[in-house]
């Protein structure tokens, strides 16, 4: 496979699985607390009310990948070199300052690790938790589709009766 390469078959390092996730927590802990206070407070804008099950929904997400960690730690290490440009483009989003592209940062960075560490059986294995963050991240997409949703509603309605 051109895009995989495998690696010793050791364990990952503990160690190093520490340092990322200190790393992506004090990355990261700002804009989460951002979308938490928008969420609860509804200090940012109506947008973050269609997004407000991120705070059931991420913790679930983090609670499956802990689970998921033995089967994590038993996949052989996989360098999937797109892994690698999803960082860099969840880092420049991170570093553009721009909160919607900030926000797309955070499952951008979590994909690409996970095939950067372990190829497409790691991001197989987390692939639900991954779906959950990336559905819980605030977007602009509930303004894109609203111009749809009346319509539709009546559409509904009328073959509703």
């Amino acid at each position: 496979m051109l895009n995989s390469k495998k690696l010793s078959s050791q364990p990952p390092s503990l160690a190093l699985e520490w340092v990322i996730g200190g790393l992506l927590v004090l990355l990261y802990a700002p804009l989460l607390w951002h979308w938490v206070d928008g969420w609860l407070q509804k200090s940012i804008s109506i947008q973050h009310e269609y997004f407000s099950h991120g705070l059931l929904g991420i913790p679930f997400a983090i609670y499956l990948a802990w689970e998921r960690r033995q089967q994590w730690q038993q996949l052989p290490q996989r360098v999937n070199y797109a892994g690698a440009a999803l960082l860099a483009i969840a880092l420049l989003f991170y570093a553009s300052g721009l909160f919607d592209l900030m926000n797309l940062s955070l499952p951008l960075l979590l994909i690409g690790l996970c095939l950067l560490l372990k190829g497409k059986a790691g991001l197989k294995l987390q692939a639900f938790p991954l779906l959950l963050i990336a559905l819980a991240t605030p977007t602009q997409l509930p303004y894109l589709i609203e111009p749809y949703i009346l319509p539709l509603q009546r559409f509904i309605a009328a073959i509703a009766g």
